[in-house]
């Protein structure tokens, strides 16, 4: 499966956060192009920001495949949206 489709999905979790109308949420099943994935969005916190994380994880048989998107919420109100790579550099997955 081309991996932006799978970013395509995570990136359409992300505005409905900010408008408030999803929350956080554990292990919830999603279907992408008839595969099974499991949905993660949960918050960290740090004195200066907020960090919200979306992941999406395709177990296998041996592996599993995660993938996330995240939002960096600062307390003047800015947002900056966050890639995977950037999350992989604060320990994400």
């Amino acid at each position: 499966m081309d991996t932006s489709i799978i970013y395509e999905k995570l990136e359409f979790y992300r505005e409905p956060y900010l408008a408030q109308s999803i929350g956080l949420c554990v292990d919830k099943a999603v279907s992408i192009n008839n595969k099974q994935f499991t949905l993660n969005i949960w918050l960290d916190h740090d004195s200066s920001f907020e960090l919200v994380v979306f992941m999406l994880t395709e177990s296998k048989l041996l592996f599993k495949s995660c993938y996330c998107l995240g939002l960096r919420k600062l307390h003047k109100k800015q947002i900056e949206y966050l890639t995977n790579e950037q999350l992989w550099e604060v320990g994400i997955p």
